[in-house]
């Protein structure tokens, strides 16, 4: 599971979104668009500072 893997590198994560696709080139596309849209939000690897705004938005966007 790769939220398993994220945790070995962070001491903590809180789960806000998640969303199951048909199939795995949907969900990497996904994945894909969102480091694109908060690549300048990037803090190393998978790991971004994202502020209340930005949490909210990505929330509304899997949660539909």
């Amino acid at each position: 599971m790769r939220e398993k893997t994220l945790q070995s590198e962070q001491p903590k994560i809180d789960l806000i979104a998640a969303k199951k696709y048909i199939n795995r080139k949907i969900a990497l596309n996904m994945e894909k668009a969102l480091h694109q849209t908060y690549s300048h939000k990037r803090k190393r690897g998978e790991w971004f500072h994202l502020d209340s705004e930005d949490i909210s938005e990505i929330s509304i966007t899997l949660n539909n």
